[in-house]
């Protein structure tokens, strides 16, 4: 199996979209551009979250964190609220979502078919602090795109995600 793309919707600071996987990737960038933020989702993913497993960005040990003003580790909750900085989030209420889909591998005769796994968050904020109030982790047998995660809008609405206690039966019905 490979990851053919991956899916983020109000994930740190990553635009909503689809990111297509070709068989060999390459992240670059200015610092701060996003791309732990991109391996941070990856890792969530295929860790599917579990408490005290996930280490976000574990090439930034404490040493370094406390050289670049103390940075608080990263967290899901503060991954959906968008942290930038302590106590500082691009949204004070979210719900999140990051998915992957993966494909059978051309080469290693895989007969597979695409499936999804999906982690949706929500969170608020509470005091500067990033408050997980939910999250979820499914894997779906089908491959998911990003209008799956999202709520029908009137014409000029801007989308809404589907609310992460609602989206299995969501799913199921399309």
């Amino acid at each position: 199996m490979k990851i053919a793309k991956l899916i983020t919707w109000q994930w740190g600071s990553l635009e909503a979209r689809e990111w297509r996987f070709a068989d060999t990737v390459l992240l670059t960038g200015e610092s701060g551009s996003g791309k732990s933020t991109l391996l941070d989702s990856i890792q969530t993913l295929l860790t599917a979250a579990h408490h005290h497993l996930v280490q976000f960005n574990i090439g930034q040990d404490e040493s370094t964190q406390s050289r670049r003003g103390g940075k608080e580790p990263r967290t899901l909750a503060a991954y959906a609220l968008g942290q930038q900085a302590d106590g500082v989030f691009l949204r004070k209420r979210s719900t999140s979502y990051v998915a992957m889909v993966f494909d059978a591998s051309e080469g290693a005769g895989e007969l597979v078919q695409p499936f999804s796994v999906l982690v949706g968050v929500e969170a608020h904020e509470d005091g500067a602090k990033a408050v997980l109030a939910r999250s979820l982790f499914f894997i779906v047998r089908r491959a998911l795109g990003l209008p799956h995660l999202l709520l029908r809008t009137a014409d000029g609405v801007p989308p809404a995600p589907v609310p992460v206690k609602d989206v299995y039966l969501h799913l199921q019905h399309q």
